[in-house]
């Protein structure tokens, strides 16, 4: 008897320890998070749980996986026209959120549910926390395509505005406003949105609304880029953080084009005595770069004067950059930024003129090649690690294209956290590669 009692002792002692324990692991966490009021959402987004996990590896989505390797196949340069004709023929994406199109929005621990294996969980490196990153990203339609593309982007330490065009449907904007609720730490949807057109100045407007706040909701954020709903990142967070650190800080600003005297949308009264130059509206930009857009006095007058002027997107930028006396901040110019020259640039896009043969896909909008399945593979072998983004993704035009795209971003993201948060062998190689 006594030897039985002893025993049961022991194990009532074991049990008192294992719940005290419990106690003071949870009691931290409990005493954060309302569980009347979406508890399921802040498992995902509260720091308070995600710090007290061992390091954690990305969930992922079997079919995302599955989805993934069918889609290897488009990368060999030897596939058949037969297993080709497979890919082009598919008609509907496979990865769309169950909602309502009249602007009805799962709840937002519904959501989650969803899009487990969609949204990045798993441990965020140094590195990634060391540069902060803001996107303003210029949206109108096809929210479904605006829906991934922000989980892609998504990492709890970076910034988020999104700027809905006013044209935009009332179900598309009610569909926005319920997504961002989601995300309310750091997605916000711009406050003062204007009615966008192309080639208008209303473009320029779009962005510095989305700078502005930017710059008033966060002083953590170090680098600014700008996306449209059309487009898909090729990189990683974790590997855009590897390009930021290479450059330094440095902007990522395109080559101005060489013809831009004979464009002839240029004002004759450029203040300041600046020259001309035109190039990519697409940009990295650091966060000085930013604050002096809103604020120098160069940049108000810059502004002022291409108001008027068709495409002032393609120009604002490239002015600042690449005229040495405007001292823009993490330009070429700044004696400050100490970087490695890589290759790098904002976007691979392709402009083919009326040239429709000089297009892959055999598909163009506004003279840009639109990005089809007979694309990617050129894109990934040759771009990737090259280029921040892909422009430009018409929503019912090849789904299979943006799918396979996607699902190669999240698996790589899922390989990252395999590998205890390392990059891509293959970007590294590359990037040593364009070393100059």
């Amino acid at each position: 008897m006594g030897r039985k009692w002893y025993n049961l002792k022991r194990v009532l002692l074991v049990l008192v320890s294992c719940i005290i324990a419990l106690i003071f692991t949870y009691t931290p966490f409990l005493s954060k998070v309302n569980l009347s009021n979406n508890s399921i959402l802040v498992k995902h987004l509260s720091d308070s749980f995600i710090n007290q996990r061992p390091v954690e590896k990305d969930s992922h989505n079997p079919k995302l996986e599955e989805f993934s390797r069918k889609c290897s196949k488009i990368l060999d340069p030897g596939l058949s026209d037969s297993e080709m004709k497979n890919f082009l023929e598919i008609n509907q994406h496979s990865f769309n959120l169950r909602y309502n199109e009249n602007g009805s929005f799962p709840a937002c621990a519904d959501y989650f549910i969803q899009r487990e294996g969609f949204l990045h969980r798993g441990t965020v490196t140094d590195l990634e926390r060391s540069l902060p990153v803001a996107f303003s990203i210029i949206v109108y339609h096809n929210f479904d395509q605006v829906e991934q593309l922000l989980l892609a982007l998504y990492r709890k330490h970076n910034f988020y505005c999104l700027h809905v065009d006013k044209k935009a449907s009332s179900n598309f904007m009610k569909l926005m406003k319920n997504l961002v609720s989601c995300f309310p730490e750091n997605v916000f949807l711009a406050a003062e949105p204007v009615s966008v057109a192309w080639g208008n100045f209303s473009l320029v407007e779009a962005e510095l609304t989305c700078m502005r706040q930017l710059l008033e909701n966060s002083d953590k954020w170090k680098y600014f880029i700008n996306l449209t709903g059309e487009e898909f990142p090729l990189v990683t967070n974790l590997e855009l953080a590897t390009v930021l650190n290479k450059l330094g800080g440095r902007n990522i600003i395109e080559k101005p084009h060489s013809h831009v005297s004979k464009v002839k949308r240029i004002p004759d009264n450029i203040p300041f005595g600046l020259k001309p130059y035109k190039t990519s509206t697409h940009v990295g930009l650091c966060r000085s770069a930013v604050d002096y857009l809103i604020n120098n006095k160069v940049s108000k007058s810059l502004l002022e004067t291409y108001q008027t002027y068709p495409f002032a997107e393609e120009a604002i930028f490239a002015i600042l950059e690449y005229n040495n006396h405007t001292k823009f901040p993490c330009s070429k110019f700044d004696q400050k930024i100490v970087s490695q020259n890589i290759t790098f640039e904002a976007r691979y896009k392709v402009w083919t003129g009326n040239n429709v043969k000089s297009c892959i896909s055999g598909h163009m909008k506004r003279e840009i090649c639109m990005i089809g399945v007979k694309t990617l593979s050129g894109l990934m072998n040759k771009f990737y690690g090259n280029r921040l983004a892909v422009n430009k993704f018409p929503w019912n035009f090849q789904p299979a294209a943006w799918d396979c795209l996607m699902a190669w971003h999240h698996t790589r993201v899922h390989n990252e956290t395999q590998r205890d948060a390392k990059v891509s062998p293959v970007l590294l190689a590359k990037l040593s590669k364009n070393l100059s």
